[in-house]
């Protein structure tokens, strides 16, 4: 099997996790979910998950399904119930390097106090963590979304999720890019739709997901060159000894440096910069171009390479 290099993932997509997917050379459908018919790869868990259902919405702000009549929703007629924690869940092989999960929906919610956020688990379901909370890089993959939540939009107990009332329906898509290379590649990935209210009822929709589609990315087959950063100025660069990163942070945000090797191995980490400049020294790490990433609250802010002597 051909070496595929992780840092060609990031190379890609070297603008914010959030930003919009990258098409590539073209996306391509693998399964859909229009919920007319029985869906192979949704389950809900009708004795425990008594707020979703599958069916024809008959409420004011629902109105219509996205596609057809039928979405599953948190309840197709009343308004969602309180005090509830209820998910359905999917699961999906990993059976390509770039898998994208990509579904249609509107929610209303009591703002802050209720909301919708989305668990994954690549272990068949022993750990699972928001899909907003892992840093976009994690071995052996990277991770990109669009029209997501973000880890600061959080209800008062802290979830990140959304929360409120969406205008119109919104397209959500979540992005996996695998590498080949690496040897804890899992045979499918589970996401669970969490809704979550509180003890008050104030007669809200809830959440409503339609055509959950899983689909492809085509990957080109050669490195591409990443584009260089203008927000982070690196000096010296080539280096011997040592290079100093410096870039604006006015605000003492918190970053995190990580430093790749050509093959994709991450092998360097600076935490916790709360400055605008940090120092790197080179160790003992042998001459040749290495690629970095400068991450704020797990999303990429700038990328960049370099060379050592």
């Amino acid at each position: 099997m051909k070496t595929f290099s992780l840092f060609f993932l990031i190379a890609l997509i070297s603008n914010q996790a959030f930003s919009q997917i990258h098409p590539y050379l073209g996306i391509h459908d693998l399964d859909s979910c229009k919920l007319e018919n029985p869906c192979h790869f949704l389950e809900i868990d009708s004795l425990n998950q008594d707020v979703w259902q599958i069916g024809t919405p008959s409420k004011p702000f629902f109105g219509a399904a996205y596609s057809y009549s039928r979405a599953v929703m948190t309840d197709t007629i009343n308004a969602y119930d309180t005090s509830k924690h209820s998910y359905f869940e999917i699961t999906f092989p990993v059976n390509r390097l770039s898998l994208i999960v990509g579904f249609k929906h509107k929610f209303q919610t009591d703002s802050l106090l209720d909301g919708c956020y989305i668990e994954v688990s690549y272990d068949n379901g022993l750990n699972w963590s928001n899909i907003v909370n892992q840093n976009p890089v994690v071995n052996p993959l990277y991770i990109t979304m669009e029209n997501m939540y973000k880890k600061s939009d959080t209800l008062v107990n802290g979830i990140s999720c959304f929360t409120g009332t969406s205008n119109a329906w919104v397209y959500s898509r979540i992005q996996w890019i695998w590498g080949y290379h690496l040897k804890n590649y899992p045979d499918s990935t589970w996401l669970r739709f969490y809704f979550l209210s509180d003890s008050i009822q104030t007669n809200k929709a809830g959440w409503m997901i339609d055509d959950i589609v899983i689909s492809y990315a085509q990957l080109p087959a050669s490195i591409l060159e990443i584009e260089e950063s203008e927000h982070v100025h690196v000096y010296p660069n080539p280096f011997s000894n040592f290079t100093t990163f410096e870039f604006e942070n006015r605000e003492s945000k918190n970053y995190t440096l990580v430093i790749y090797d050509c093959q994709g191995r991450m092998i360097k980490t600076k935490e916790n910069i709360i400055t605008g400049k940090v120092k790197i020294d080179r160790d003992k790490l042998p001459s040749g171009l290495y690629f970095y990433q400068l991450y704020f609250e797990g999303t990429t802010s700038a990328s960049g390479k370099i060379i050592i002597r």
